[in-house]
This record gives structure tokens, sequence and C-alpha cells, in this order.
């Protein structure tokens, strides 16, 4: 990368983990000043500023009521703000019925697992108390609808608390359902838990065709997505619309297997043993960079690499080149 920053910021202290790519090509932080900002990801002009909330959680773009809305999930409620005002007031907040929850937020908005078989999701300006018929597990929102898992198949649940059944194709025999979650509006990923051990299968949907299936150890860590919803990876495993990849065959001999910490639209960002290391998508050749490199927190159309350092007591947000060509490929763990 550039040692040449092509733009930097002054973020908020400590607010790395809240920096995010929106799908629109808009970086969202939290800035030093104290407001929730949205920057063009290319310029680094500033585009909309709105109040900063106590918690920023997973950040997306709604379209309520015919208005376009920036809305940040936590285990508590949405924080919501309009987009339309270039100086947005504090967030509107949406409070759960619960204290706590588990935001499932990759599918068509959030979905909040409250426990004990009950989960909410947001219709209009509302949220909408579903129950998840047991033994099915919570897995996301799909046009409208919260989506859950069984041991045979996937659920639809409408606003009036209606679930529809359809099977999943492809699950492995004597497989009951451990967790599940909706990906993108055509993709579904599930862990099953079978004699020989966990199992983490994709379908699409909404016919339920079984993508691939792999064996998987469950992290119990939630996915990690790209920004627009091109690329995931679960339990080690990289998911994309075409095909599942265990994460575990990229191996360098003498360290572990390599780990995903970011996912972009272009590549996935991580470690293999203790270096840093990048798999991108097209080739699947995995790229070691030098040890002291720095993970980026997210990057724009394979051009930009956005990393938060620190310099004296400021917490810098720097957009750098990348540059070309990339640094040679291993082998993936075979002879030399």
């Amino acid at each position: 990368m550039d040692i040449q920053a092509q733009w930097a910021v002054v973020i908020d202290s400590g607010a790395e983990q809240a920096v995010q790519l929106l799908p629109n090509g808009q970086l969202a932080l939290p800035s030093s000043d104290g407001r929730m900002v949205l920057v063009d990801a290319a310029t680094g002009q500033l585009q909309w500023a709105g109040g900063l909330p106590s918690r920023i959680g997973s950040l997306d773009i709604l379209e309520l009521d015919n208005a376009t809305m920036l809305a940040s999930y936590t285990q508590t409620g949405i924080d919501v703000w309009d987009l339309a005002d270039p100086n947005a007031p504090a967030a509107h907040h949406v409070e759960l019925n619960h204290q706590t929850s588990t935001p499932l937020t990759l599918g068509d908005g959030a979905l909040f697992a409250l426990g004990s078989q009950t989960a909410q999701f947001l219709v209009g300006r509302e949220l909408v108390l579903v129950d998840i018929p047991v033994p099915a597990v919570p897995a996301g929102v799909r046009e409208q609808k919260a989506i859950a898992v069984d041991h045979t198949g996937w659920l639809e649940i409408d606003q009036t608390n209606t679930p529809t059944h359809a099977a999943l194709a492809g699950l492995p025999e004597g497989a009951r359902i451990e967790d599940a979650r909706v990906l993108g509006p055509d993709l579904l990923a599930a862990r099953w838990q079978t004699p020989e051990g966990s199992v983490l299968t994709a379908h699409a949907l909404p016919d339920g065709a079984v993508i691939g299936q792999v064996p998987v150890r469950g992290s119990g860590q939630p996915p990690l997505a790209s920004p627009s919803g091109v690329a995931w990876v679960w339990d080690d495993v990289l998911i994309t619309a075409a095909d599942v990849t265990s994460l575990e065959q990229y191996t360098e001999e003498g360290t572990s297997a390599f780990r995903a910490e970011v996912v972009t639209d272009t590549e996935v960002w991580g470690h293999a043993g203790q270096g840093p290391a990048r798999l991108p998508l097209d080739t699947r050749q995995l790229q070691l960079d030098d040890p002291d490199a720095q993970l980026p927190v997210a990057t724009l159309d394979n051009s930009l690499a956005f990393i938060v350092a620190t310099k004296l007591e400021d917490t810098i947000l720097h957009a750098l080149a990348m540059q070309s060509p990339s640094p040679a490929p291993s082998d993936n763990g075979g002879d030399s």
C-alpha cells in the first residue's frame, strides 16, 4: 500500500470497530467532534452528519415510509436517522420488548432474537413480535418476514405470526439444527449437528437448493460479511452464492490455518499464523503480507484500503492507495 494517504480524518478515540463501509460507497464513522457522519469513501468528502448515539451497532441503509434512513442495530433496539436532513438531530430510538437480544443483521433488515423462542423485526417504524416454533432457530429477515430453520427446512413468519414451511435440499443425514443465518435475499446458511460432528450448509432461496456443505467446528462467532453482500465467512468457511470453501485448506507449514477478520467485496483479510494475509475472491490464492503490516478495516474497489492508526492523542482513519503487483501467492500448504 502507498504510505501517502489519499485522504485522512480524525475519528472518535477507540472507535475503530464503528467504522463501516456501506453498500452505497459511503463510509460511516463517529467523528472526533461527537457526530455520526457519512463520507464519500473515495474522496473523504463529508456528505451527512447526525447525532451520535451512546452505542453504534451494525449499520444499514433502510427505506422507511419512502424515506432513506441510516439504521444502527444494537442488542437493545434500533437507532434511525433520516438521511434527507444533512444535519440530523439525535437518532430516533426504537426500543425492544426485552432488555437485550441477539440482532441477526445480514438479511433484509434485522431480526432480534429475544430467547424463549421469540423474535422481533421492523415493519414500517414498529417492531413486530413473532414466535419461533420449536425446534427452529431464528435466522434473519427476508422480504419483511422473519426466517427460521428447523430440522427439515426453513420457515417464513409474517407479521401476523403465521409460519409457512418449505424444504431445504441436501441436508446431512441425521442432522439437527444448531444455528442459521439469512446472508442475503437469495442465500441461507445453516450449521447442523450430525453423528459425525457439525456441518455447515448453504442454500439458495426460495427453492432451498443446496450450494454446498463443509464440516466445521462451530466457533460461536457471527458471520463476517462484505459490504455489498457478495461474500461471507462463517465458522472459517467462505460462502458465496456459487460455492462454499473451508479456509482450513489455506495453511502454511508450521503455522495455523488462515483466519478471516475482514471481508470485502474483492478479498478476505486475516492472519495465517502470526502473519497478515489476504485471499482474493477471484483467484482463491492466499497472499502473504509483511509481518508488520496492519489489516484494513475495509477496502474500496480494490483501490483504497482504510487503516486506523493513533498519532499522539488522535485516532485517525487513513485512506491508502492499494498498489500492484500483489505479494507472491503462497502454495496453500503444498510442496515448494
